[in-house]
C-alpha cells in the first residue's frame, strides 16, 4: 500500500473542532498513524484530553482553546510547532441570517490560511468542505453530474434571496457558507501561493461510530434519536449519498499525509441511501425497538452521478487497503458504538446523561442507580447540613428531619440534573474543612448543643 509519510513521524497536526463528530475522528485517525495531535476547542473539554491521552499517551494529544478563528494572535499560538493543519471547524449554527454566517465563514477560512502561511514548518493544510458545496440533492432528478469543477451556486443565490421559505433558510445558508468558504480558500491559495500543499475534503452525510457521549454525532445523532423515539431531526433527511465517518477521517489523513496527494478536492460520496434504507437496516439491527418507523413507500432516490467519488475510493484502497464502507456497515458500527458508550459510562460513572437507553423506564433506573453511586457525596453533605443546623441551635428532632430532607433533595437533584459528583465533592470538602475549624474553636458550645 501507499505510505502516509509526507510528514516525519512524531510531527504535530493541528485539528480544529476536535471535539466534533468529524473532528474527533480526524484526530483519532492521525493519532493512529503515530503522529501527535493538537486539537482546538471553543471552551475547555477535559473529557476530550482524557479520551485521546488514555488511548495514545499524554504526550500524544493536547487541546488548546480557540474561540475565534479571526484572532490572528490566538491562531499563531495554536499553529506554533505544528507541521500540518486540518481545518474542520465551521459555523453549524444553522442560522436564518446569511449575514451572520456566510461572511464569517469566508473570513475565518482566509484568516486560517494566512496564519498558517506564516509558519514555514507547516507543509499541509486541509479544509473540511461539504457535499453541500457542490449540490443539494433532488430526489429522482436524472441527469445531474458532479465533478471537481462543480459549485453550488444555486444555494448561494437562494441563501441571499429574501423570499426563500423560512424552513429552507438554515440549510441553504449553511450550504452557501460551505460553497463560498471553500471557493474563497482555493482563490486565496492561488493568489498567495503559500509554502504548504492545500486540499479539501467534501463529505456527504456521515454515519458511524460516535467516539464519546459528549459528542452529539451530527447526522449519526439523528439516527440515535430515532432509536430513542425522537424523529424530528431525521424527518429532514432526503435521499442522498452517505459516507462512513471513519472513511471521512481517512480521506483527511490521506490529504494531510499521503505522499502523492496534492491540491485535490476529495469527494466523500460512498453510497446512496434514503430513509427507507435506513429504517429497514435499523429494524434488522434492533428488531425489538418499537421506536423505528415503518419504511416510507415510493420515497425515491438521489440519482446524481458523482464522478470524483471513484477517485476518492481509490485513495482509500491505495492507502488503507479497502474502499468505502456501506451504509449498513456504518449504521451497525454506529449502534455498536452507542452500546459501547453506555457500558463505558456505567463502568466509569460518567453520569446519567451518558447512560443512553431506548426505554424511558430504563433511563430513569439508570439515573437512580447513578444517584446511589454518589451516596458517598450526598451522605456527608447531608450530615454537614445536620451539623450546621445543630450548631445554629435547631432542635435535634427538627434537625434530623431536615437533614433527611436535604439528603432526599440531593438524591432527587442528582437524578434530575445529572452529574453533581464533582460539585458535591468540592462543596463537601470546603464545608468540612470549615466545620472542623469551627469545632476546634467552639467545641464547648457545640458539645452543649449535641
Amino acid at each position: 500500500m501507499a505510505k502516509l509519510n509526507a510528514l516525519p513521524q512524531g510531527s504535530t497536526v493541528l485539528v480544529t473542532g476536535a471535539n466534533g463528530y468529524i473532528g474527533s475522528h480526524v484526530a483519532n485517525t492521525i493519532l493512529e498513524q503515530g503522529y501527535r495531535v493538537r486539537g482546538t476547542v471553543r471552551s475547555p473539554k477535559p473529557w476530550l484530553d482524557e479520551l485521546f491521552q488514555s488511548k495514545y499517551g499524554k504526550d500524544k494529544y493536547d487541546s488548546i482553546t480557540l474561540s475565534n478563528f479571526e484572532d490572528e494572535d490566538a491562531l499563531a499560538k495554536a499553529f506554533d510547532g505544528v507541521s500540518a493543519v486540518a481545518h474542520v471547524a465551521s459555523d453549524v449554527s444553522f442560522s436564518k441570517d446569511p449575514n451572520a454566517v456566510i461572511p464569517w465563514v469566508v473570513r475565518a477560512t482566509e484568516t486560517v490560511l494566512a496564519a498558517a502561511a506564516k509558519f514555514p514548518a507547516i507543509k499541509r493544510v486541509v479544509l473540511t468542505s461539504s457535499s453541500s458545496a457542490v449540490l443539494i440533492p433532488e430526489t429522482n432528478k436524472a441527469g445531474v453530474r458532479v465533478d471537481e469543477n462543480t459549485w453550488n451556486d444555486s444555494a448561494v443565490k437562494s441563501a441571499w434571496d429574501p423570499n426563500l421559505e423560512e424552513d429552507k433558510k438554515p440549510y441553504y445558508i449553511y450550504a452557501a457558507s460551505k460553497t463560498e468558504g471553500e471557493r474563497a480558500a482555493w482563490k486565496w491559495v492561488e493568489e498567495n501561493k503559500p509554502g504548504y500543499v492545500f486540499s479539501t475534503v467534501l463529505p456527504n452525510c456521515n454515519w458511524g461510530e460516535i467516539l464519546h457521549p459528549e459528542i452529539y454525532g451530527s447526522t449519526m445523532g439523528w439516527v440515535r434519536d430515532v432509536l430513542k423515539g425522537d424523529h424530528k431531526a431525521f424527518a429532514l433527511y432526503v435521499p442522498q449519498y452517505f459516507v462512513d465517518v471513519v472513511d471521512t477521517a481517512r480521506l483527511h489523513a490521506i490529504a494531510l499525509l499521503g505522499d502523492n496527494v496534492e491540491s485535490q478536492r476529495i469527494f466523500g460520496f460512498a453510497e446512496e441511501a434514503n430513509r427507507s434504507d435506513v429504517f429497514k437496516t435499523l429494524r434488522a439491527l434492533r428488531p425489538d425497538n418499537a421506536n423505528i418507523p415503518e419504511p416510507d413507500e415510493n420515497e425515491g432516490h438521489d440519482l446524481t452521478e458523482v464522478v470524483p467519488a471513484k477517485k476518492a475510493e481509490q485513495l482509500l484502497k491505495d492507502y488503507y487497503g479497502r474502499g468505502w464502507a456501506g451504509y449498513k456497515e456504518s449504521l451497525e458500527a454506529g449502534i455498536r458504538g452507542l452500546i459501547t458508550m453506555v457500558e463505558s459510562a456505567q463502568k466509569k460513572s460518567l453520569g446519567p446523561e451518558a447512560l443512553e437507553s431506548d426505554d424511558e423506564d430504563q433511563r430513569f433506573a439508570n439515573r437512580v442507580n447513578q444517584a446511589l453511586r454518589d451516596f458517598n457525596h450526598t451522605v456527608p453533605l447531608s450530615l454537614l447540613a445536620w451539623d450546621v443546623m445543630m450548631i445554629a441551635g435547631i432542635d435535634r428532632v427538627d434537625a434530623n428531619w431536615q437533614a433527611l430532607m436535604v439528603f432526599g433533595f440531593l438524591v432527587l437533584l442528582r437524578v434530575i440534573v445529572g452529574d453533581l459528583g464533582q460539585w458535591l465533592t468540592s462543596l463537601r470538602r470546603g464545608f468540612w474543612a470549615w466545620l472542623t475549624g469551627w469545632r476546634v474553636f467552639n467545641r464547648s458550645s457545640i458539645d452543649e448543643k449535641v
